[in-house]
C-alpha cells in the first residue's frame, strides 16, 4: 500500500448525512439525480445482530446504547455520524416514536437517500409538526419511493397535509398505491383515493351522503 492509500484509509469516511445534504444542494427543489447516488439504492432490514454490531463499533458500552432510555440519543449520535448504511439506517430506526425537533432536519435529509425514504417518513410522522414535515419531503423524495411519504401525509390531519394534497391534485398522483388512511395494515389502495379521502375527511361529494369505500 502506498502513502497516499494509507492516507487516504485513514481519513474519516462523509457520512450519509453529508452526503444528502451535499446531493440536495445540487437540485433542492427537485429529486435528487439519480447518477450522484454513489450509495446502495435499497437497505435490508436491519436485523438484531446487525444492530449489535452498529453499536458495538459506535459505542464504548452499547448494551447502554441500546436502552430504552438512551435510544434517542444514540440515534441521534447515529443520524449523524453514520457513514454506512446499516448505521444510518439504525439511527432512523431507534428513535421512531421518540423523534424530538431536533432530529427532523437530519431525518429529512436522509430521507432523500432512497434507501431511506420510508423509513424517514415513518419517523417524521411521529413529530408534532408531522404534516409539515411530510410535505417538505414528498416532492424531493426519490422517485418510486414518495409514494411512501404521500402515504404517511395522508394519514396527517391539518392544513398542511390538505394543502400540499389539493395542489398536487390526487387524480395526479398516478398509479401508486398507499394504505387507507387509519387502518393500519388494512388493504392497499389506489393512492389517489387516499388523498381524495384525506382531503373530504371520507366524505365521497360524488355520492350524497356518501363515504369513500375501498374494494
Amino acid at each position: 500500500m502506498s502513502v497516499q492509500d494509507e492516507r487516504k484509509a485513514l481519513e474519516p469516511r462523509p457520512t450519509l448525512l453529508a452526503l444528502a445534504e451535499r446531493l440536495h444542494q445540487l437540485t433542492p427543489d427537485d429529486p435528487l439525480p439519480k447518477d450522484a447516488l454513489a450509495r446502495p439504492a435499497r437497505a435490508a432490514r436491519s436485523r438484531d445482530e446487525d444492530v449489535g454490531a452498529v453499536l458495538a463499533a459506535h459505542f464504548e458500552d452499547p448494551e447502554t446504547a441500546r436502552l430504552p432510555e438512551h435510544a434517542g440519543e444514540t440515534g441521534r449520535h447515529l443520524l449523524h455520524n453514520g457513514a454506512d448504511v446499516p448505521a444510518a439506517a439504525t439511527g432512523l430506526a431507534l428513535p421512531k416514536g421518540r423523534a424530538e425537533p431536533q432530529d427532523a432536519e437530519a431525518v429529512r435529509l436522509l430521507g432523500l437517500l432512497p434507501c431511506f425514504t420510508r423509513r424517514a417518513a415513518a419517523v417524521l410522522s411521529g413529530l408534532g409538526d408531522a404534516a409539515a414535515q411530510l410535505a417538505w419531503l414528498a416532492d424531493p423524495a426519490p422517485e418510486g419511493h414518495r409514494s411512501s411519504v404521500i402515504e404517511a401525509l395522508c394519514a396527517q390531519p391539518g392544513p398542511e397535509s390538505r394543502e400540499w394534497l389539493r395542489e398536487r391534485q390526487p387524480d395526479r398522483l398516478g398509479p401508486a398505491y398507499g394504505r387507507q388512511p387509519g387502518v393500519g395494515g388494512g388493504p392497499r389502495v389506489p393512492l389517489a383515493a387516499a388523498a381524495r379521502r384525506a382531503l373530504t375527511g371520507g366524505v365521497n361529494p360524488s355520492v350524497p351522503g356518501g363515504v369513500y369505500r375501498y374494494g
